[in-house]
């Protein structure tokens, strides 16, 4: 992921306020290379666009009213979720909706299958509850807990180079600071394609030489730091990236339908937030692979950008069956899912996301109701006491 954000100030706007908090660790070769700052602000900036992706899923995840304000909240599992706003219920039925879904299909399986009262998934049913997860998780596991100085092993250490790694005859490389052994597929960033074309890589906390567990690792990679470095030639633009080489490349690994929610999809902040889903408080979503995904449009490859996790939706299994080859697994989709909440619900600027994947202008933004679930929950219990009788 990388090109050129050609709306920097829509993004900065989103910026406006937020409080500094701890719970990760930027290494100082970032700082080397001279974007500690704009890794810093784009970090702030992944952390408030999953806070509105997990904003926008609360009313449909389960809350016990006698349960703390505070307290943590598991996927819902009946079939009635509150009205949506219709462009959220819109976003959610080009990332996550299989035309059987839209279409309401009988042939559809049951969902949840070990229910009291099974349901026929509909768009208006989806919960969403693997995303809501991994948003919490997220906020609760990187931003919130934690300092700079003592980072646990649910945390994350953000990279700009590989000093820390001493390579082993070519064959596997051990990570000093963290210490880790590598093999050679797992080289972040620096094999010969990684140095043309991937922006950042991610490893999930693994056990050290001593057993304990290590922090995960996101590695930001020269293209990306590059793009970043060169962006900042050209005042508030650091969100901008050059499309150099690399265009070709990223349009034909879209199947050739490069889109203009693309370029804002392929930011730092963006990028990082799509890095955090594959971490350990990120609850380890995959890069799941589609037809016709791969490098320059062909082969099976991951479902990178707008065009391939549409058509990764439109593929089996469904959504909110627990798949680990299902679209709410796709670390692209939940990272484009949240960015769309953040674009709608931006006061200063709101934006929706069109089927063809251009940014559109809101009169107004997107607001999520407060979250009410008290006559849900007697409802159900009369249900379950009316099998009782």
């Amino acid at each position: 992921m990388l090109p050129r954000l050609i709306y920097p100030a829509l993004l900065l706007s989103f910026l406006a306020s937020f409080s500094l908090v701890e719970g990760w660790k930027i290494d100082q070769s970032c700082r080397k290379a001279g974007i500690y700052d704009e890794v810093n602000e784009a970090l702030q900036l992944a952390f408030r666009m999953a806070q509105s992706g997990m904003d926008a899923l609360e009313r449909s995840q389960v809350w016990d009213p006698k349960d703390p304000p505070n307290a943590e909240r598991l996927a819902n599992d009946w079939d009635e979720v509150p009205p949506r706003p219709s462009e959220l219920q819109d976003l959610i039925k080009n990332l996550f909706a299989h035309d059987d879904i839209i279409n309401e299909s009988q042939d559809l399986p049951d969902v949840p299958q070990h229910r009291l009262e099974p349901y026929k998934q509909t768009l208006k049913k989806i919960k969403l509850g693997r995303a809501y997860k991994t948003f919490r998780g997220i906020l609760k596991g990187i931003r919130d807990p934690g300092s700079l100085d003592d980072v646990d092993w649910d945390d994350a250490i953000i990279y700009c180079d590989g000093s820390r790694y001493q390579w082993k005859n070519g064959l596997w490389a051990y990570d000093k600071e963290n210490r880790i052994k590598r093999g050679l597929h797992k080289k972040q960033c620096f094999s010969p394609l990684d140095k043309l074309t991937t922006l950042a890589e991610t490893y999930a906390s693994a056990s050290r030489d001593d057993g304990n567990l290590a922090p995960s690792t996101i590695q930001l990679c020269r293209p990306l730091i590059k793009a970043v470095q060169q962006s900042q030639k050209t005042k508030n633009s650091y969100l901008g990236y050059k499309w150099r080489n690399i265009k070709s490349s990223i349009e034909k690994s879209a199947a050739g339908k490069f889109r203009q929610i693309d370029i804002m999809g392929n930011s730092l902040p963006v990028v990082l937030l799509h890095e955090m889903t594959h971490t350990t408080p990120g609850v380890v979503r995959d890069d799941v692979k589609v037809a016709d995904g791969g490098i320059f449009g062909i082969s099976k490859g991951a479902a990178y950008g707008w065009e391939n996790i549409r058509r990764l939706a439109k593929k089996l299994p469904y959504v909110d069956k627990g798949e680990n080859t299902a679209c709410d697994n796709n670390a692209d989709s939940l990272a484009y899912f949240a960015l769309g909440c953040k674009l709608m619900s931006d006061s200063d600027n709101p934006f929706i996301i069109t089927d063809e994947g251009i940014l559109d202008p809101l009169d107004q933004a997107v607001g999520w109701t407060p979250n009410s679930w008290k006559r849900r929950w007697q409802r159900q219990a009369f249900r379950y006491l009316d099998t009782l009788s």
